[in-house]
């Protein structure tokens, strides 16, 4: 996240709090891809609180490149082809979910790009406009924006649950903020939106946990 470590330690603390609590919550083991995504979201967050540690006190090139490329792994080569995954798994209906999983054939050719590009042109991180940013001799290619917003935002607004379509709203938003506003630093920026979102996979499962006891409640 950008700003501060107290910020990004702040952020992880609580994400991985709602990815344990969103674990909690599963009941069957195709739901659990899902509901690890908070828990990721915090290994990022904890990731830029290391490399903005590392500012502070002049940690070794080393120990900066090793937690730079670790978040950009995560957020360029994990979200494209885990999102689709995920979300896939969870949908009911037979339609929708064929519609999300046509995605995810593209989400795995932008993974396997981007860890490409990512060992053969380590990231660096540095500090533009008081938020971290991830450049690499490589870069990643304009044109494949469009297809990673696609891969990791259109499974959401193809699900069949009201609530996971607001949620890819609320990404979708997230998503054009930062690259309208943070060109520079929009991985950083946009996994901050990202992993803000997390609530919204935790109430996904609440809702569904009330709505089956409920209905049990209803039989009994």
């Amino acid at each position: 996240m950008c700003f501060s470590a107290t910020a990004s330690f702040t952020t992880a603390v609580l994400t991985g709090g709602v990815g344990i609590a969103t674990l909690s919550k599963t009941t069957r083991v195709r739901e659990i891809p899902i509901a690890v995504m908070p828990l990721v979201f915090a290994a990022q967050q904890a990731a830029e609180g290391a490399i903005w540690l590392g500012f502070a006190h002049a940690w070794p090139a080393s120990v900066m490149m090793i937690a730079a490329n670790f978040f950009v792994l995560i957020a360029l080569a994990f979200w494209p082809m885990w999102s689709p995954l995920a979300v896939g798994l969870t949908e009911k209906l037979p339609e929708h979910r064929l519609a999300i999983f046509a995605l995810l054939p593209i989400g795995l050719v932008l993974a396997a790009y981007a860890t490409r590009d990512i060992f053969e042109h380590p990231y660096a991180a540095s500090v533009v406009n008081h938020s971290i940013c991830y450049i690499s001799r490589g870069s990643y290619p304009f044109t494949a924006v469009p297809f990673y917003a696609l891969c990791t935002v259109a499974p959401l607004f193809l699900s069949s649950h009201p609530l996971l379509r607001r949620l890819g709203g609320v990404l979708a938003l997230g998503m054009i903020v930062s690259f309208a506003f943070f060109y520079a630093n929009f991985v950083s920026v946009w996994c901050f939106f990202a992993a803000a979102a997390s609530i919204g996979i935790f109430v996904y499962f609440h809702q569904r946990q009330l709505a089956q006891s409920a209905g049990q409640t209803a039989r009994s």
